[in-house]
């Protein structure tokens, strides 16, 4: 998992888990709306020098795909309510 990938304010670490592929998957939730958390993923990810790459959004799950340097990625976004959204992170 990139160390430079920042975390939303107030985001509770549920699982971490290897995949077969070498892949990492990190889920955790954060105490932000289904939008706001797209936002943060977006701007967050541009910032540490991601390339956040065209998503797939439905009414309650986001995924966005992002790459650095040639490692690809993506978030995954489930609303878990209004107020609150589980991320799922594979890098």
């Amino acid at each position: 998992m990139p160390r430079d990938l920042p975390l939303p304010h107030g985001a509770k670490l549920g699982t971490v888990r290897t995949l077969a592929n070498g892949f990492t998957v990190v889920q955790f939730t954060s105490p932000s709306s289904l939008r706001n958390s797209l936002l943060f993923a977006i701007t967050a990810l541009q910032s540490a020098g991601y390339t956040a790459g065209r998503g797939i959004v439905g009414p309650s799950e986001i995924h966005l795909p992002f790459t650095k340097d040639g490692r690809p990625g993506a978030v995954r976004l489930l609303a878990i309510n209004r107020c609150n959204t589980r991320w799922d992170i594979e890098a």
